[in-house]
């Protein structure tokens, strides 16, 4: 009962004394579940080109702060991961582009090209 989400717990119980042991172990479950505390967060998913747009905000606000051995750090490792998502985005273009032609042409070869990349 963990997980990225909120959680709700419905516990049923009847006043039946013929159900008796299932309702006294639904409770206990119920009084156990109370007691799980989960902190629920948005998952952030960015395509390359969204990528790219927060290395290139995060860089720009380094700049802004200035000197600083850290900060030139900062902005140096930034600048390297902004050249890395661009040449992934470039060669995930190139490659749909290559799948998207050789689809065109009936599929022939697919198998054997998307194993080679």
């Amino acid at each position: 009962l963990s997980g990225n989400a909120r959680m709700a717990v419905i516990c049923c119980a009847t006043p039946s004394e013929l159900y008796l042991e299932e309702t006294r172990s639904t409770l206990q479950f119920a009084s156990r579940a109370k007691l799980v505390k989960t902190n629920a967060q948005i998952n952030e998913v960015l395509d390359d080109r969204a990528l790219i747009k927060k290395l290139q905000k995060e860089l720009a606000e380094a700049r802004k702060m200035g000197g600083g051995k850290e900060v030139m750090e900062r902005i140096r490792l930034l600048e390297v991961e902004a050249v890395n998502a661009g040449n992934a985005a470039k060669d995930a273009e190139e490659k749909l582009s290559r799948l998207k032609s050789s689809i065109l042409r009936g599929g022939m070869g697919i198998l054997s090209r998307s194993h080679v990349s």
